[in-house]
């Protein structure tokens, strides 16, 4: 793996290297957020304690697509969803808190659904197909060949590495954005951090000609 690491790097330091360089900015931009953060109220502090555990599990799904593993990144990235869709919940209803401290929380797809959240199809897909071992076309088709024949971990496929690139800069972009959102009054104060992410934001969308 560490040759596909390689070729990886490789691509995403010159041929994809402004792809690559986002991610760095929304990483150190959650960094920035995660400090502003500190030392403030006991929610806020679960907010930024749930924030922080979310962008380690981006983190993650980023090394393995690096690795050639993004499939099996699946199994991190699902959870990295909940925690994206637990900040959102928390801001939408207040007694979140309360159903915390109780262990009363509603399940991941009842939160997503009071959210309207817009991941469940692929929440639905990761929990069948990368979640769980599951012999299926969708969960062992990166290591097939249209011949049948077993891809080995070095073999990069380009068009794939930069469709998970571009999936890993979005969900860090929509985790910033939450983070951002935590609290509103803390935030008042560091406007000059919410302008850096909407150029970023605008910037990303022109990458990959999206609007979100």
């Amino acid at each position: 793996m560490r040759i596909a690491r390689n070729k990886s790097e490789a691509l995403l330091s010159t041929k994809y290297k402004i792809n690559n360089d986002t991610i760095i900015e929304l990483i150190e931009m959650h960094n920035e957020i995660r400090e502003i953060y500190n030392n403030t109220s006991q929610k806020i502090i679960v907010q930024n304690i749930i924030f922080t555990k979310s962008a380690r599990l981006l983190d993650g799904v980023y090394v393995l697509i690096k690795e050639n593993l993004g499939q099996e990144s699946g199994a991190l990235l699902r959870p990295a969803i909940e925690g994206i869709e637990l900040l959102d919940y928390i801001k939408m209803y207040p007694e979140a808190f309360e159903q915390l401290e109780q262990g009363k929380l509603p399940s991941a797809g009842e939160r997503a659904r009071k959210i309207d959240g817009k991941f469940k199809p692929l929440r639905d897909y990761l929990n069948k197909d990368a979640s769980h071992f599951n012999i299926s076309y969708t969960s062992m088709i990166n290591l097939m060949t249209k011949e049948n024949t077993i891809i080995y971990d070095d073999d990069i496929n380009e068009e794939v590495l930069l469709e998970n690139i571009k999936m890993i800069t979005l969900f860090w972009q929509f985790l910033v954005y939450q983070g951002l959102m935590i609290d509103d009054e803390t935030m008042s104060h560091y406007t000059s951090i919410i302008k850096k992410f909407e150029l970023l934001r605008a910037r990303i969308g022109n990458i990959y000609n999206i609007n979100i």
